[in-house]
C-alpha cells in the first residue's frame, strides 16, 4: 500500500466467504489483504430529470471489518453488508466514501 490516491472507473465483486475483488482496465485486485485501512469512494449518477434516492451496499466485509469512516450515515445490515440510502439530484450526482479498516 503506497498511500496514493487515484482515481478510475471499477467493477467491485464481494465472495460468499469475505473478500472484495476490485476489477480494473490494470487487472484485479483483492481487497482487505493489506491489513491497512482502505477508502473506498462509490459515484452514483442521475440520468433523469427528477431527484432519486439510490439504495447502495458494499458486501464482503466479514465480521471483523469496521467502518472507521464515511462521507454519509451507512447502517450495518450484516456482519458482511452495509448500506447506504443515497439521495441524487435530478440529472446529478452523488459521492459516498467509507474507509474500511480489518485489522480487528
Amino acid at each position: 500500500a503506497t498511500g496514493k490516491i487515484r482515481e478510475q472507473r471499477a467493477i467491485i465483486t464481494a465472495g460468499p466467504y469475505g473478500g472484495v475483488v476490485l476489477q480494473t482496465d490494470e487487472g484485479y485486485e483483492a481487497l482487505h489483504c493489506t491489513g491497512l485501512p482502505e477508502r473506498m469512494q462509490y459515484e452514483v449518477t442521475n440520468a433523469r430529470n427528477n431527484a432519486i434516492t439510490v439504495d447502495l451496499g458494499q458486501n464482503g466485509l466479514w465480521g471483523d471489518v469496521r467502518i472507521t469512516e464515511q462521507s454519509m450515515e451507512g447502517k450495518r445490515v450484516s456482519a458482511d453488508r452495509v448500506e447506504w440510502s443515497v439521495p441524487v439530484s435530478a440529472n446529478g450526482k452523488a459521492v459516498v466514501t467509507a474507509t474500511f479498516d480489518s485489522r480487528f
